[in-house]
């Protein structure tokens, strides 16, 4: 955002995020995107501006891509969001991202491989908040990514656990051990799609 001034951010699947409303709004066109259930209690909380928008549509009715300038640089985040989706989903959706926003770079959070079949099998997530709800798409390298498109490059990637380690005494050393984020740790991939 800080490169292009004139930037567009597409936040998939926003649910409550509160991202927008941190950030000095500068230039950049921010849309907001999920179901229209998510949108209508957003709008509750948050209003529409020249450079804020919300979309009301699930983000695999691609319809929305209409919606988006085309003429800027486009930044796309997916939170807390492509791990509860069959991994034909996500290639299907990245392939259209990848399709419509040629050149744009994307923030994913992603699972390790080995929680999306633990949640599976004991059903992890309903046991901590129950909700009924299964991670089903992970990676176990952050590289990975690039196999799911031709024309997805990786850039890099980061463990949540090499952030905010305060926040985690048992955690705070654990970190330390590659093994131990490899297998447990979310992480954020940074690519970028190419032509």
């Amino acid at each position: 955002m800080d490169e292009h001034k004139k930037g567009v951010v597409l936040n998939l699947g926003c649910g409550l995020d509160t991202r927008f409303s941190r950030l000095s709004s500068g230039n950049f066109q921010w849309f907001d995107i999920d179901l229209p259930g998510t949108i209508d209690l957003r709008k509750n909380f948050f209003k529409e501006t020249d450079c804020y928008h919300m979309i009301a549509k699930s983000i695999f009715d691609y319809s929305w891509f209409d919606e988006i300038p085309k003429e800027h640089p486009v930044l796309i985040i997916a939170e807390g969001l492509l791990m509860y989706f069959q991994e034909k989903e996500v290639v299907v959706l990245m392939n259209k991202l990848a399709e419509k926003f040629s050149d744009a770079e994307m923030l994913i959070e992603t699972v390790p491989s080995s929680l999306v079949k633990q949640s599976q099998e004991n059903n992890l997530i309903k046991k901590q908040y129950n909700i009924e709800a299964n991670f089903y798409w992970g990676l176990a390298k952050g590289r990975n990514i690039e196999n799911l498109n031709t024309h997805i490059k990786f850039i890099e990637d980061w463990h949540y656990f090499d952030y905010h380690r305060d926040r985690w005494r048992i955690i705070r050393w654990l970190s330390l051990i590659t093994a131990f984020k490899t297998k447990f740790g979310n992480r954020i991939i940074n690519l970028k799609f190419s032509k």
